[in-house]
Formats: C-alpha cells, structure tokens, sequence
C-alpha cells in the first residue's frame, strides 16, 4: 500500500500528469519537455525525478542526453495507465501539449529527412562506414538462411540494397521509407537489377498498410537508432509477421559516440541486448542468440532474431520485466568557486566583505575577484585579493586581462601578486570598455588571452583558469575555431576551464561534448548567475552572447518593483538549475555573486554545501 500511496501522491500534480501523457507517447528527452510543457528545465527536471522515484517513468541516460519513457514494470504501468485514462481528452492544456509534442516529431523527422535527403545518392557508402558490409550482410543472410522465405519486409529499406541482398531466395519484396529521395533511389537500383517482384513504397514504421501476418521475414537493418519509439516500431512489424516467421534488427551495439545526433541525425545511440529482448518478448517473439560484428569506433549487431511461434494465445503482459527502483545514498556535495568584483564605494565595499564573511564557512575551493578593463579599479583588485589572502583562510584567484595595459604593466602586476603569495590567476583577454566597440590590443600588449597565458607560466607556474563559452561569444569565428581557441589556452597552461553563465543546461552538456570529442579533457566548470536584476542580465547576455529562454523573462515578468519576489524566485531557479546539472553528473559550481552573499548561500545548501568551520567567518574580513 505505501508504494501505491507515493505513486499517487507523485502524480498528483498538473505538470507531473501532463509528463506522464506525453511519455505515454514514446521516449523523450528534458529538452523536448521544457519546449512542451513551456516550463523551465530545472523545474521540469525536478518533475521528471519524482516521477521516476515514484516508478511511473524510466529514465535512461545515453552520454549527454537522458530519455523518459512510462514505466514498463506491469503494476506501475497500469497505475500511470489509469490515471492518464481519466483525464479528459478535451483538456485545453493536454490538447495544446499534444499539439506542440506533435510539432517536436515534426521538427525531429525533418531534421533526418534532411540528412537522408542529403545523403540518398551515396547512402550505401554511409553505411559501410561503421562496419563492413560484407560483414553485415553475411550475418544477415546466416540469420535467415533456415526459413522458407515467399514475401519479404525490409522497413527504412534506403537504397533497396536489402532487397537486391535477398532477392534471390524470394517472391515479393517490399521495402518503406519515409523519405522520397531514398525512395527514388531505390527505384533506380530494383530496375537496374531487373527485381520485377521487388518494390518500395512510401510508409511509416508505426502504422504498416498490410494485413496482420502478410510476410515470413522483416529486417530493420541500420534503422531502429533513428527511431523515436523502437518498443513501438517492433511491435507493429510483428503484427504483420506470418508465424514461424522471422524478424531480424541489425544495429548498434551501444556506444559513446556523441556527435553522431547531430552529424547523422541518430535518435539512439545503440541498443543493450537485454532492451532489445524485452521489446521481442513484448512483440509475442522469442529472441534468438544475437551475432556481434566488432567495427572500428563501435560494434554492430545483427540479430537478436526474433521468431513467431506456433499458433496460440500472444502474451499478454507487455512492456517486458524491468523493474524500477530508488536506492537511497549519500552523495557528497559539490565543491564551489565564488566570484567578486572590485567596489566602486565605501558603501559597496561594505557588503563585499560581508558577503565574503558570510560564503567564507562554505570553504570554497577559491575565490576571484575581477579585474577592470579600464584601468581604474585594478589596484582595487590588488588591494581585494592582496587582503584575501593575508587575512582570511580562503585561496584568492585575481584575474588578470589584456585589455589597456602593455605586456610590461601587466607581468608587473603578475610578478606583485606572485610576491603577495597568490598562486592562482583567472586569465583572460578582456572586453573593450564601455562605448570602446570591438577588443583592441594594446600597441605593446598581449593579443589575447593565449599569450597572456603563456607570458604568465613563463613568469611563475601560476595555476590558471581560462574562459570557456558554451554558446558563441560576438566575437567568435565559429565553432571549431572557437575549439581550436580552447585547446591553445590549454596548451599554453590552463588546467581549468570555467563558463560563461548560461541558463539552459543543454546548451552546458553539447558544449561539453564538443569539447571532449575534441580532445578537450581539462575540468569545464560550469558559471552559475543567480538572476537578481532581470534587465541588467538582459543587456549583459547581449553583450556576451548568452541566451535567455523565454520561460526565464516570464518568471520575472511585473516583479521590477518587487525585490523580494525576485531574489526568491532567483534563488529558486538558480538551485533547480544547479540540481538538474547534478543530476547529470556535474560536481563543480562557479558563482558569479554578484558580491551578494544571501542568494549564493541559499543555493549552495540546497545543493549540499554545509559551513565547514564556523569559525572561519571569523577569520574573514
């Protein structure tokens, strides 16, 4: 009964029942929901984890991105069936949310309709690019070479090589595509190789236009991973399969390939044996022994050959055997970083020091403090970071900048900080002054943040934190030029890069994942900015190139004159972002504070960050 009671309780919320229709509807991802639901990620993030402890939903995670899907575990599955069957079907807010998910299948469908449309003419060679397709083919062939084969089905069929491979053994042929330039494509091969009997058709995977029990043998070769719902697409070619017939998948195994999404347009990045069984055993098949064909960057397999049996009662129970649950372990807290900026006035400097009093017990990893592009407030940052580090137990980190000083000024104030003891610089080029227009470098400067980095390491083995931008800075000249720029900085010394702030969490995981597949393997800690001053932020993300999501400007919207509101809603919408990010394995946060103390304390308790020695406030200021 307690199970039941938190699975109730856990959707027994609008947002959390408007998830659980929509993942009814096949696997999505947290980005497709925030663009359905219209809500923040962290809050549809938070949504989705309850869910999944309550065992209504499943979550996988595939390198950066984590699908939801309704449970498969029978009692939990009828429980979310139930209660999504009495909502009612002419529900405002459910109808506008399957308008809107439909329109996500359509974007998703074009954008590989696109890379098929690009890619028909050579579509063959594509193919033979993750395995040889004499290999393949082989395997394939071995698979169906104990069955009498009349009528074949080859679903996402491409160029009709599947066809033309078995054409031999057969009567009829079939092959679907969605795509019309495949289709076309295929045409031309089945005519050059005079297969009368064989013929393709426009069709879709999910709704097959035959009669149950129409052909001996289906293929899906090379498919499933472009598929939304593959649980779905098996099903349905097992509804048209005669019995004693047999139904064959060719794919990968799983593998951390990232780029092939956006490069290829894949949905999944393979398929574990044990998925693939569950969907056979759901389909009323039984799965034979798999064959793996070992490739260069990741292993296909051919098989997990599902059979009709003999005539008889399907099996009823669907969704396979998997099981949910929630293991209840400690996790440690995350380390945090704070940043600061130098004050312009006594008052200022007031609250500066009491901010750093207040986040001092929270023992951050560092702390740094800005440095003026101007000019003007440089001995300020010397001053700050001078006095951090003679009176508090806390490692300062002072930036340091190319912008208006020549490369001697600079390696002076590089050589006085050495001298104060500070070991740790946050490196970077710098932005023009207000009204300046674009970076300049100064006639007898650094050029940028490269040589500035290098000119430092060969002034001391300063430890150094660059800038990274997980969307384009005004200034970029694209990405892999951008990349290129990251990897330099960490030639040149850097052991640590750290984010500009960014408010959708997917932008931080894709940027990541770029920088990895490009050899990147330094710490990129992600810059987390409490939003306190909605219009401030605006015009800062304009000059730096950071998107705010509409859901962000409607949190704030009428709260100018309400400072109280804003700072809780600042605070709420910082820690469901740092939470979602955690859920995904990010265990380092920079805080750009703000020099404001209250907001950053509240979001690192949220995340676990507890004072370590009370004593240090103390010690601070």
């Amino acid at each position: 009964m307690d199970k039941l009671l938190s699975s109730l309780r856990a959707a027994a919320e609008a947002t959390r029942l408007r998830l659980l229709t929509l993942c009814a509807d096949g696997e999505l991802t947290v980005t497709e929901l925030t663009q359905i639901l219209g809500q923040s990620q962290p809050r549809v993030s938070r949504h989705l984890k309850l869910l999944c402890e309550a065992g209504l939903l499943e979550r996988y995670q595939e390198r950066t991105w984590a699908f939801y899907r309704l449970t498969r575990n029978s009692s939990a599955a009828a429980l979310a069936g139930t209660l999504i069957g009495l909502l009612p079907d002419d529900d405002p807010t459910l109808t506008l949310d399957r308008e809107r998910l439909a329109m996500v299948k359509r974007q998703r469908a074009e954008r590989a309709e696109r890379f098929f449309q690009e890619n028909a003419a050579q579509w063959d060679e594509v193919r033979r690019l993750y395995v040889p397709e004499s290999e393949v083919e082989a395997a394939l062939l071995g698979l169906l070479n104990d069955i009498e084969l009349r009528d074949v089905l080859d679903i996402g069929t491409g160029t009709g090589r599947i066809l033309e491979l078995l054409a031999p053994n057969i009567e009829t042929g079939v092959g679907i595509d969605l795509s019309p330039a495949m289709l076309e494509v295929a045409r031309v091969n089945l005519e050059k190789a005079g297969l009368r009997y064989c013929h393709v058709r426009h069709g879709d995977m999910y709704k097959l236009a035959f009669p149950s029990a129409s052909f001996d043998a289906v293929v899906f070769h090379m498919v499933l991973h472009y598929a939304d719902n593959p649980a779905a697409a098996l099903a349905e070619a097992s509804r048209v399969l005669r019995d004693g017939g047999r139904l064959i998948v060719v794919d990968f195994a799983p593998h951390d390939l990232e780029h092939l999404r956006e490069a290829h347009a894949h949905r999944r990045l393979g398929f574990a044996e044990a998925e693939v069984r569950a969907w056979y055993e759901a389909a009323g098949l039984s799965a034979g022994r798999p064959v793996r064909l070992p490739g260069v960057d990741r292993d296909v397999v051919a098989g997990d050959a599902g059979q009709r049996g003999a005539p008889g009662p399907r099996p009823r129970r669907r969704g396979g055997t998997m099981s949910a649950s929630v293991a209840n372990t400690a996790i440690a807290a995350p380390e945090v970083s704070f940043e600061f900026f130098p004050p312009k006035t006594e008052k200022m400097e007031q609250t500066l020091w009491a901010s750093v009093e207040r986040l001092a017990p929270l023992a951050p990893r560092f702390v740094s403090v800005t440095y003026g592009a101007g000019g003007g407030v440089r001995h300020r940052t010397h001053a700050i970071v001078s006095r951090l580090r003679r009176e508090t137990a806390l490692e300062p980190a002072a930036h340091l900048t190319c912008v208006g000083a020549s490369r001697a000024e600079v390696d002076r104030v590089a050589r006085d900080y050495r001298g104060a003891g500070v070991r740790h610089i946050v490196a970077l080029r710098g932005d023009a002054p207000d009204g300046a227009g674009r970076f300049a470098a100064h006639p007898d400067g650094y050029g940028g943040s490269v040589a500035l980095i290098a000119g430092l390491k060969a002034i001391a083995d300063f430890e150094i934190s660059a800038g990274a931008y997980p969307e384009p800075h005004p200034d970029s000249r694209g990405p892999a030029a951008d990349l290129d720029h990251l990897k330099a900085k960490i030639d040149a010394g850097a052991s640590r890069l750290i984010t500009q702030y960014f408010f959708d969490n997917d932008v931080y995981f894709r940027f990541i994942e770029r920088a990895r597949k490009a050899g990147i393997t330094v710490p990129i800690v992600p810059g987390i900015l409490p939003v306190t001053n909605f219009k401030q932020v605006a015009r800062f993300s304009a000059a730096c190139g950071a998107t705010i999501p509409s859901w962000l400007a409607d949190r704030f919207e009428g709260l100018d004159d309400d400072p109280g509101t804003r700072k809780l809603v600042a605070a709420t919408t910082a820690g469901e972002q740092c939470h979602a990010l955690r859920d995904e394995g990010v265990n380092e946060f920079h805080f750009y504070t703000l020099n404001r103390a209250d907001l950053v304390f509240a979001i690192c308790h949220m995340l676990g960050v507890r004072p370590r020695d009370r004593g240090a406030a103390a010690a601070a200021a």
